[in-house]
């Protein structure tokens, strides 16, 4: 487990910066949420969306117009967009993973131990994933308790009860990226080019996601999205969708699959 070791104990502060900043911003959302308690009621919030053109409130997630007034369900509408930095971060995490190695020269290091290419990338992946789920784990903690201080007269497990769907949704869209990180980290050799190259997947993949929502004729397209294909509120609404999570297995499978294949032919700069 040396190179799993290695490689947490390298990224431990990259985890720690992450986990700090998207904490913050789950806790200003909610707080924004309850000093703004009565714009979100279901009268007053209607008529205010209905003023914005269609478009931007496709954009915004607000074609239908939900009710926003309780904690539970703005949380989940929030984390649409913390989803987005989340699964910025775990995509880079697995961009950032063997090229790395190669563009700071320590793949001459690691390559000198008595281990396999394939254990390098299987503790390199074990690694992410632990390192992500310490992430998740954490915002999640850090939302239950933002809404229980800002609701009194909720309960602290009726919290974490109710939001524990929105957990797996940050979960789930995070290793989907971070799989296709991976492949695309084996694809080149400096971190330059794979964390732009999957800064860009992200992005795209999003983008594409939410036409799919806009435009109900291409519905299709919010499967090209871990984030789209399993939004949070309507997860927390009416539960996962099976082709969601069939896709984004399907998509995490064969990510590292390629990724293995690829790591095992690749040349190092040695």
């Amino acid at each position: 487990m040396t190179v799993f070791r290695l490689d947490f104990k390298r990224n431990f502060g990259g985890l720690i910066a992450a986990t700090i900043v998207i904490s913050v911003i789950a806790v200003l959302l909610m707080v924004f949420h309850k000093v703004f308690a009565g714009a979100f009621q279901p009268v007053s919030f209607e008529a205010k969306v209905n003023a914005l053109p269609s478009l931007i409130r496709g954009i915004l997630g607000l074609s239908a117009v939900p009710d926003l007034s309780g904690a539970f369900a703005f949380a989940a509408y929030a984390f649409q967009f913390v989803l987005l930095l989340a699964g910025l971060y775990a995509g880079i995490i697995g961009a950032k993973a063997l090229s790395g190695e190669e563009g700071k020269g320590s793949i001459e290091f690691l390559y000198s131990l008595p281990v396999t290419r394939g254990s390098i990338l299987r503790q390199k992946v074990a690694s992410g994933i632990v390192r992500y789920l310490i992430f998740s784990i954490v915002v999640y903690a850090v939302t239950c308790c933002a809404i229980w201080f800002l609701n009194k007269d909720m309960h602290i497990s009726g919290v974490v009860i109710q939001m524990i769907r929105v957990f797996i949704c940050i979960v789930f869209a995070g290793l989907v990226y971070m799989a296709i990180g991976y492949l695309v980290s084996a694809l080149f050799r400096s971190n330059a080019e794979s964390v732009s190259v999957m800064i860009a997947i992200v992005l795209i993949t999003y983008i594409v996601g939410m036409m799919g929502n806009i435009m109900p004729h291409l519905f299709f397209l919010r499967y090209f999205s871990p984030i789209h294909a399993e939004l949070p509120l309507t997860v927390l609404n009416k539960g996962f969708g099976f082709i969601g999570l069939v896709i984004g297995l399907a998509v995490f499978i064969a990510a590292l699959l390629l990724a293995s294949l690829r790591y095992r032919k690749k040349d190092f700069l040695v």
